[in-house]
């Protein structure tokens, strides 16, 4: 008995040994008015997409009142997405009087911040716009119009 409680521990303790460490996740958060896009992509390129409405927002943070429509989809350039966001060491903060705004995380952490969508926010994004469904694309979509 004590032989195979020692194996069951044993077993647990390998098995913890040798998970995979967990896929670093990007968010993308999209905002103008009161409705947002809500985009994740994995290093693998597993992607999923939100839009809705909010019912509160602040500066740095929005509270989702509504999800209206959600799907899944396949980001083919997602690890080079996420490797160019850890080139960062700092957030790069876009300031202006836009009425749209994009924040953009590496896992909790900004990496990007903008209301004016430079050259540079063009660079990063444009390697994942191609895979993103227009419906769930901010610059594709005619949700907004």
């Amino acid at each position: 008995m004590k032989k195979v409680l020692l194996f069951i521990i044993l077993i647990f303790f390998l098995s913890g040994c040798f998970q995979k460490p967990g896929l670093e996740k990007s968010r993308i958060d999209y905002r103008i008015g009161n409705s947002f896009i809500r985009l994740y992509i994995d290093h693998s390129g597993h992607a999923t997409a939100q839009s809705g409405r909010l019912i509160e927002r602040g500066d740095n943070s929005f509270v989702i009142g509504r999800i209206l429509d959600s799907t899944k989809f396949t980001v083919k350039a997602g690890g080079e997405f996420i490797s160019r966001l850890k080139k960062n060491n700092k957030p790069v903060i876009e300031a202006g009087n836009g009425y749209s705004r994009t924040q953009i995380f590496l896992g909790d952490s900004l990496c990007y911040d903008t209301k004016v969508y430079s050259s540079n926010f063009w660079k990063l994004y444009s390697i994942i716009s191609e895979d993103i469904p227009n419906e769930f694309n901010p610059f594709k979509t005619h949700q907004f119009d």
